[in-house]
């Protein structure tokens, strides 16, 4: 039985689409019919920039929820038909930071749609412990995508900056995970202004609840700030990947405050912040890398529950046929999540 794939070839080149096998699941795989398969700001800077260790042909896809059509030999935590989202990152679980229970930081790690083949397709082989099973009744699948990166990537950022009540948090840049950490905001009790440098990015965060936001390019942004936080941010969230964003989140910041990189795919650069700013600020300058499975396991868990409105982070629904213009889409600050379904 042969299946649709959509094939990276080379940076800024088309997908091409083409025919393969179905592949099959070896012992402790599960091979997934896909249902909806989101496309990320991160497919598209692999698409734009492509990075020195992917290894083309490849296939792309990431955000992934589809339903078991098969298991190899070994697999008992789920069965045909079990409805389930996929955890991308593919952890060794021997090594000492999986040992610690820091997966997302396995020094042997693969992704799923970076280094193994992904979900702009119609069908992916993937190990057991990466699918999560969910209830489809409570959750169609294109919303259930968005799960693993976007709602798992800005999930682990919060976490890293121990958001308490009544803080500020100022998110930078309002695509799908700045959109996705105002809601977790205000789950913990926390205000969150949305600084970027596109107007309908910034009506769109309002649209979305942000309790402000701020256009970053205002000649004085810390006066800007001051009506939500006079004395600084408790907290900044990037979600840039810019080194000038980043260094002037340190400036944005209060005495004793954190800042959180996300960054973007492929992003690098120097980050410049004042020896005096750390010191006599306290300043706290953490990253945010990927999620842990136990993270999308509570975000599933939290998104059948009804805790987050995931609808308003979808504006395209398209075809793997149009897997091109989707990723054209993404170009346009208006667009949030774009998600393939059959």
């Amino acid at each position: 039985m042969q299946h649709d794939v959509a094939v990276f070839h080379q940076a800024k080149q088309p997908l091409i689409l083409e025919l393969q096998s179905v592949p099959e699941p070896g012992e402790g795989e599960v091979l997934l019919r896909i249902l909806a398969s989101g496309v990320c700001d991160t497919d598209y800077r692999f698409f734009t920039l492509g990075l020195p260790w992917m290894q083309e042909p490849l296939i792309l896809g990431h955000q992934i929820a589809g339903v078991v059509e098969k298991v190899g030999q070994g697999v008992t935590s789920v069965e045909k038909g079990d409805h389930v989202i996929v955890h991308f990152v593919v952890s060794c679980g021997q090594c000492p930071l999986c040992q610690k229970g820091q997966d997302h930081l396995c020094l042997n790690w693969k992704g799923v749609g970076a280094h193994l083949p992904g979900g702009f397709a119609q069908y992916v082989v993937v190990p057991e412990r990466n699918v999560i099973p969910y209830s489809v009744t409570a959750l169609p699948p294109e919303q259930a995508s968005l799960i693993p990166c976007g709602l798992g990537t800005p999930y682990r950022a919060v976490k890293q900056a121990n958001i308490q009540s009544g803080e500020v948090v100022l998110i930078q840049r309002a695509w799908v995970w700045g959109l996705a950490t105002i809601q977790m905001c205000h789950q913990l009790g926390a205000r969150a202004v949305v600084i970027d440098d596109e107007e309908r990015r910034l009506a769109i965060a309002r649209e979305q609840g942000a309790d402000g936001t701020i256009d970053a390019r205002s000649e004085d942004l810390k006066r800007a700030l001051d009506d939500y936080a006079p004395i600084g941010a408790d907290v900044v969230i990037d979600f840039t990947g810019d080194p000038q964003w980043v260094s002037r989140a340190a400036t944005l910041v209060r005495r004793g405050g954190r800042v959180v990189v996300v960054g973007r795919a492929g992003c690098f650069g120097e980050v410049k912040v004042d020896i005096l700013t750390v010191m006599f600020g306290e300043l706290v300058l953490t990253g945010a890398c990927l999620a842990r499975r136990d993270e999308v396991e509570e975000l599933t868990r939290m998104a059948v529950e009804g805790q987050f409105q995931l609808a308003p982070l979808l504006t395209h629904r398209i075809q793997l046929i149009e897997i091109n213009d989707g990723l054209a889409m993404l170009e346009q600050p208006e667009t949030l999540g774009v998600v393939i379904v059959p």
